[in-house]
């Protein structure tokens, strides 16, 4: 099951495509999402954000 990751900034959009699969920095600890994944608030921190697509991770800052 895929994901849609869009990711926007006050003046433009980021980061808009499917994915299978996205790690994210939280204020706790790294927080992965997979598709299916629970209803889930938290708050992120700054750090890198990856995204898995067809089977090849993406980094972006």
């Amino acid at each position: 099951m895929a994901l849609t990751v869009r990711v926007i900034a006050p003046d433009k959009t980021v980061w808009d495509s499917e994915a299978e699969e996205v790690i994210l920095p939280s204020t706790t600890g790294q927080l992965g999402i997979l598709g299916g994944h629970a209803p889930l608030l938290s708050a992120l921190d700054i750090g890198v954000m990856r995204v898995r697509a067809e089977k090849d991770w993406v980094r972006s800052r």
